[in-house]
């Protein structure tokens, strides 16, 4: 399976915050790696459980259906206004896929649709968000965070010169 890490930095704590595409948990460690790794897990409940490959691969087209078909995750994002952390999952894809191409290679190619979920700052998942990849589009793993909430980057296939931003806003639940 495709191995792929991705990092965030959270300045109050001083610590690195890791995502890894093919492992449930993400682990925090400080910058100089000195001290012990913790690992809290931060998946989605809808997500079944992820099995590694059953054999080496011979030809990638292997590699690229084995990986299609299980769920994986991408970055992990801090969000230092409101103290929490935004990790990317992708829900399998198992059928309509471009066998040549995983969504890593060509987002635009095989777009899969996402969960995104939200740790406190003690890696406790506080809620999760399902984002459907519209027929009309793409959401590329693009993502930042600013003053008013995290931001998705979107193509619309009409006209895929421009890249455009979408905002999600972390709300409290007021029941």
């Amino acid at each position: 399976m495709l191995i792929l890490n991705y990092g965030c930095y959270n300045p109050k704590t001083e610590k690195i915050v890791t995502s890894y595409s093919g492992f449930e948990y993400i682990s925090v460690t400080s910058p100089s790696f000195n001290d012990t790794v913790k690992y809290f897990k931060a998946t989605s409940e809808k997500f079944q459980e992820i099995r590694p490959a059953p054999k080496p691969y011979e030809v990638v087209e292997e590699e690229i259906d084995h990986y299609m078909n299980v769920p994986t995750f991408g970055g992990i994002y801090y969000d230092k206004f409101r103290d929490v952390y935004y990790r990317i999952g992708k829900f399998p894809k198992p059928e309509g896929y471009d066998g040549f191409k995983s969504d890593y290679l060509d987002p635009m190619a095989n777009p899969r649709d996402w969960a995104i979920i939200v740790l406190d700052k003690d890696f406790k998942k506080l809620t999760e968000y399902t984002l459907k990849q519209p027929k009309e589009g793409v959401y590329f793993e693009n993502c930042f965070v600013n003053k008013y909430g995290f931001y998705v980057a979107y193509v619309d296939y009409s006209n895929e010169d421009k890249l455009v931003f979408k905002g999600f806003v972390l709300e409290e639940n007021q029941n």
